[in-house]
């Protein structure tokens, strides 16, 4: 959260990316920030160099007038190496990768795919790059520091029915589904394609109005399977509203992070789960991925549906192995064989730019 306090002489602002409301109100009052230092947690929050959210900050910190800024992640670059440029930028004011993003980019990315649509390392960029960062740099590893239990990632192989893999391989091919109802969807362009391949494997297509048409329940019932072995608490981690939905009519006594409206309601429901008193707990990535600690509740995830934020993936598990897990934690992933669901898992090992992961994920689906 946000607080401040008084360490000596020196007046420290620490707040998380939520924390900009404040800082701005403090520059309206006071002109400038009455700290020596200034602390900003999670900054992959302000990783996009062009979003309001880091320019808002650029314009309230006065480098020239703080001591010292520090900005602190897990995953400093969850994408590729362009995701430094805008985190460097808030702490030294551009001074070591430049205050353009443009110049940056060209300086050591160089443009490829269609229309320079995508854009890769130069021949040692990587190097170059963690060369003018050394001096401003400090990497601590949990693994070299803290007693954290392995995490065990596991595979559980769904096969598609020979109907619905029928379905699939025709919707693949011609952007086109005939739902149970009689309903045609249709894919406006490859790039839709991947995420309605996605729904497909999850279980349900959404159709233009927003309406879910379920296709299979496999993974409901792989869940069901996962659920009765691991005889404890299980945190869910879903992609797709219409996943919540069937789970909720599938497991009455799950819990619903996205239920919980308000503060008072959220702590009360990660209080609950942490004294294991919730056998499952329901979330999307991005809700539940940031600052939260689920490690007493339990020690099983399964992800329902992968996501292509490899940020989100790394961030989800770290919910649970992280300091206080007494246990191995282990991390189910439902995957249909030869489906989009092998792709996203081969392309979140790769650290490549969001647009770069749909791309290659386009690609892996012709292979597969």
């Amino acid at each position: 959260g946000k607080r401040a306090f008084l360490q000596g002489s020196a007046h420290i602002y620490l707040c998380n990316f939520e924390g900009i409301p404040n800082l701005l109100s403090l520059v309206e009052q006071r002109k400038t920030l009455p700290y020596d230092t200034l602390v900003i947690d999670e900054s992959t929050k302000i990783k996009n160099p062009s979003a309001k959210r880091p320019n808002a900050y650029r314009r309230v910190v006065p480098h020239h007038k703080h001591k010292r800024i520090w900005a602190l992640t897990g995953t400093p670059a969850p994408n590729s190496l362009m995701d430094l440029f805008a985190q460097t930028r808030f702490v030294d004011g551009g001074f070591r990768l430049g205050r353009s993003f443009s110049l940056f980019r060209e300086t050591y990315f160089s443009p490829s795919g269609y229309n320079s649509y995508a854009w890769t390392e130069k021949p040692n960029a990587q190097e170059a790059i963690q060369n003018r960062l050394s001096d401003i740099t400090l990497t601590l590893r949990s693994k070299d520091w803290l007693d954290i239990p392995d995490t065990e990632v596991i595979d559980i192989e769904i096969p598609l029915d020979k109907n619905s893999l029928t379905k699939y391989k025709e919707f693949e091919e011609e952007l086109i589904l005939e739902v149970a109802s009689g309903e045609e969807i249709t894919a406006s362009n490859a790039a839709v394609l991947v995420g309605k391949l996605l729904q497909f494997t999850s279980g349900a297509v959404y159709d233009t109005d927003s309406i879910w048409h379920e296709v299979h329940s496999l993974k409901i019932k792989a869940l069901e399977l996962i659920v009765k072995n691991a005889g404890e608490p299980v945190l869910v981690a879903c992609a797709f509203k219409h996943e919540q939905e069937r789970i909720r009519k599938a497991f009455p006594k799950a819990h619903f992070f996205a239920d919980a409206k308000t503060e008072s309601a959220q702590k009360e429901l990660l209080r609950k789960w942490n004294a294991k008193e919730i056998p499952m707990l329901v979330a999307h990535p991005k809700s539940v991925g940031h600052g939260l600690n689920l490690q007493h509740g339990g020690r099983t995830l399964v992800w329902f549906t992968l996501t292509f934020s490899r940020e989100d993936y790394e961030q989800m598990i770290a919910r649970l192995s992280r300091r206080g897990q007494e246990d191995i934690v282990r991390v189910y992933r439902l995957m249909c064989p030869n489906t989009v669901d092998y792709a996203v898992a081969t392309v979140i090992e790769e650290k490549k730019d969001t647009e770069d992961r749909l791309l290659k994920a386009l690609k892996l689906l012709e292979s597969y």
